[in-house]
């Protein structure tokens, strides 16, 4: 833009009328210049657009079931009240649980007991750490039970049993293969490798057995109260 001079007749009816002096020039038109100058900057600038890019960026979720039923019912068990041993036997049961997720993902298990207190911490043939609380009876134990996972097939191939102990990042091929109420974890992979899937179906195997105590001390029936929580942590 030409900005007119002092010279310019317009310019020159203004001051000879008081309304422009000299002196003034300068200042007014440096000023008038940077006004100009601002507007057609912001002007400029108010032709932009604004992109954007959003998302969620969200790990594959898993699922654990029991397709049959998620309750081991031992039916009616008869007393004797004449049972030397300290604990009997209840006969083996099998329960499969699967494992669904969105997509491969390696995970562990753990288990937690939603009866410690009412555990019997000595049973014969049970791991005080794969022992799990079956109920009270008159404020003594009932017995207790291990779960053993026996089987596992990941999105349609076997796989072999890994656990590492509460508080360990090494996995080792784990021989007892049990749950245990101590924290300690259970995987699934080939050597000491855990494997991601997308589908796991793994049989656990249900072994209890009743104190002495539940029998010689029976006048009503008992319930067996057994319940433990199988949580899943994403490796």
């Amino acid at each position: 833009m030409v900005l007119p001079s002092a010279h310019h007749p317009a310019c020159r009816q203004l001051i000879q009328r008081g309304f422009m002096r000299p002196p003034l020039l300068p200042f007014l038109f440096s000023s008038l210049a940077s006004l100009l100058l601002s507007a057609a900057a912001g002007a400029h600038a108010a032709d932009t657009a604004e992109l954007v890019v959003k998302g969620t960026i969200r790990p594959s979720a898993c699922l654990a079931s029991f397709p049959g039923n998620s309750v081991i019912d031992f039916g009616t068990i008869k007393s004797e009240p004449l049972l030397k041993e300290r604990f009997k036997d209840l006969p083996s049961q099998r329960v499969d649980m699967r494992i669904s997720c969105d997509g491969p993902t390696k995970i562990a298990v753990k288990a937690v007991d939603n009866r410690e207190a009412t555990r019997e911490k000595d049973i014969p043939g049970i791991d005080a750490g794969d022992n799990f609380g079956l109920g009270l009876y008159r404020g003594k134990s009932i017995g207790g039970y291990a779960v053993r996972v026996a089987t596992a097939v990941a999105d349609g191939q076997s796989v072999g049993i890994l656990g590492r102990p509460n508080g360990s990042a090494a996995w080792s091929s784990n021989a007892l293969r049990g749950l245990r109420q101590d924290g300690s974890q259970i995987s699934f992979g080939t050597g000491n490798t855990p494997v991601a899937f997308s589908e796991l179906i793994t049989g656990l195997d249900i072994s209890a057995k009743l104190s002495r105590v539940a029998y010689q001390l029976l006048a009503d029936d008992i319930q067996l109260d057994g319940s433990i929580s199988i949580e899943m942590l994403y490796l």
